[in-house]
């Protein structure tokens, strides 16, 4: 019952923390941990991309236009290690690649995703 207890303690932490994570503002916070918010023209959110130590590191969010998430997309030190669509449909490494290459801005990648997704 202990061990039970303290389980569901550092996990209600961990998900407390994950949600708790500042805005960057400067590239020091990108070192420390933060999340880059992309919003639209519109001020609409698109994406939450956290960062540690100047990497994209943990949950990386991606919602619609209706706010509803898109695609939940995991990374550790920068690199991608899994995806899904909000449907469970899980993406293919190609699909991974793509969405994270270097020359296609935020944008690019939403609808990418939708293409994939919806």
């Amino acid at each position: 019952m202990l061990l039970k207890s303290v389980l569901m303690g550092f996990l209600s932490f961990s998900i407390l923390h994950a949600d708790t994570l500042k805005e960057c503002k400067t590239e020091a916070d990108k070192i420390s941990g933060c999340v880059v918010k992309e919003y639209d023209e519109n001020g609409k959110l698109m994406a939450e991309i956290p960062y540690l130590n100047d990497l994209f590191h943990g949950d990386m969010k991606y919602y619609t236009e209706d706010k509803k998430l898109l695609a939940l997309v995991k990374a550790e030190n920068g690199k991608i290690i899994s995806s899904k669509c909000f449907d469970d449909k899980v993406l293919t490494d190609k699909d991974l690649t793509e969405i994270r290459r270097e020359d296609i801005n935020i944008e690019q990648e939403i609808n990418y995703l939708k293409e994939i997704c919806l």
